[in-house]
């Protein structure tokens, strides 16, 4: 903080006495993120830390943590979409956000993606088995995945 500012100096001490008082306010839940990420001796003595060096190890630190999380939750999740575990296997930035220029049909891509559609691969299965959801588009009997409705069944207008 610089002195020069005496009001929102005096705010910030009043929001870090607070902190230490385990009074619930910003300064309080950014003291238990750094803390809870090993970096408590940041939010002890925020004078002494270079803050350049501190926001990148930071950052990165956070970034690893949501992969980390993330991956967990793909591979222990029966419900998350197929598709979007063949598709989405690593975090990064999508080309094709800046590839297809129809703000269309990128939202369209994108609901694709994450399972954020309404076709019946996704909304008309609740409570049945993976290997018994037959399509009922087609009456095939074959089960219903992404693949098989992109590439089989044709769809009808009403």
């Amino acid at each position: 903080m610089h002195s020069y500012n005496c009001i929102v100096k005096a705010v910030y001490n009043c929001l870090l006495n607070d902190a230490a008082n385990v009074k619930n306010n910003w300064a309080s839940r950014v003291k238990t993120l750094l803390c809870s990420r090993g970096f408590s001796d940041v939010f002890n003595n925020p004078y002494v830390v270079n803050s350049k060096p501190l926001m990148c190890k930071f950052k990165q630190y956070i970034r690893n943590a949501f992969i980390q999380s993330w991956q967990s939750y793909k591979e222990s999740n029966q419900v998350l979409c197929t598709l979007y575990n063949h598709i989405k296997t690593d975090f990064s930035y999508e080309i094709y956000l800046d590839k297809v220029t129809s703000p269309a049909l990128r939202r369209l891509i994108t609901q694709m993606r994450t399972s954020g559609h309404i076709l019946r691969t996704e909304t008309g299965n609740y409570g049945q088995q993976r290997l018994e959801r037959c399509c009922q588009v087609c009456g095939s009997g074959h089960v219903e995945f992404h693949f098989f409705t992109f590439l089989n069944v044709r769809p009808t207008l009403t």
